[in-house]
């Protein structure tokens, strides 16, 4: 299945406009597992002609660790955001933080929920992952 770009219409001739899309259960069907979900081929397609489009912006946002989305989406000119937005990779592939300032904070904070996370995770259908400065749990 192929969707149109006929229906999308930019707000004005010559300004930029941002798309952002989540992954999970928005681009990407609710799977069994975390590690099951993939980008629906129909979306694939719509995101890949609208980040070619001037003007157009393309960000797709997740929970999952920003390792995880760039594993899972191949699509060129498009930002991808990990971390519910605290880490992102640019369309060239550099990446950075939001808010540089927030993670000393944010480090000192994760460790309290390192114990509650790694408990969830023996929950069914729940997935904890964490590289020592990012996690994402997966419910």
């Amino acid at each position: 299945m192929r969707m149109e770009m006929s229906v999308v219409t930019a707000p004005g001739a010559g300004r930029e406009t941002i798309w952002m899309f989540d992954f999970d259960g928005t681009i990407s069907e609710f799977a069994p597992s975390p590690g099951e979900a993939e980008i629906h081929p129909a979306c694939r397609d719509l995101i890949r002609d609208l980040a070619a489009r001037p003007f157009q912006r393309v960000a797709i946002l997740s929970s999952r660790l920003l390792d995880d989305v760039v594993r899972r989406v191949h699509i060129p000119g498009v930002y991808l955001g990990g971390g519910s937005g605290m880490e992102w990779r640019r369309p060239g592939g550099g990446r950075f933080l939001a808010d540089p300032a927030q993670l000393a904070p944010l480090k000192k904070s994760r460790q309290a929920a390192l114990t509650i996370c790694w408990c969830l995770e023996s929950m069914r259908s729940t997935s904890f992952a964490e590289d020592g400065t990012r996690s994402s749990l997966m419910v």
